[in-house]
Parts: C-alpha cells; sequence; structure tokens
C-alpha cells in the first residue's frame, strides 16, 4: 500500500479512537499501519491497549495474538 493511503487510513483511525477509545478493530488496524510505517513504538503501544481489550472482553486467544504482535516488533518487552 502506497505511503499516502497508509497516511490517509492513520488519520481515520486515529478520528475513530479519539471518538471510540475501546474500538478494539480500529486499534488493531492503526497497529498494523503503525507497523507498516515503520513507527515500531507506536504500533506496540496499540497491540498492548488492544490485548488488554481483548482479554477484558473474554477474547483470551486474540489478546495473546496481540501480544505476540508486541513480542515481534519489541522482543524484549515485559509488559
Amino acid at each position: 500500500m502506497s505511503s499516502e493511503k497508509l497516511r490517509k487510513y492513520l488519520v481515520y483511525y486515529q478520528k475513530v479512537l479519539s471518538a471510540e477509545p475501546e474500538n478494539i478493530e480500529a486499534r488493531l488496524r492503526l497497529a498494523a499501519i503503525f507497523r507498516e510505517l515503520g513507527r515500531d513504538s507506536h504500533a506496540v503501544e496499540e497491540y498492548v491497549t488492544a490485548s488488554k481489550l481483548l482479554a477484558k472482553e473474554g477474547l483470551p486467544l486474540e489478546a495473546i495474538a496481540a501480544c505476540k504482535a508486541v513480542l515481534e516488533l519489541e522482543p524484549e518487552h515485559a509488559e
């Protein structure tokens, strides 16, 4: 995907999350966009938040998948 399109999606999902901070799907998409743009620390923040929201919703396997994404980006991540 082009960098310009990614930036448009980035802005879109940031707006969605400002209105709905617990929107898990938007948070995961934003994390993927950050990852694609090479902004790993931002991606990690979004994946961590998503994993907590997923666990809170009773979706442990999905929460583990989000944690795995964190560890792929930051193997030393301890949270």
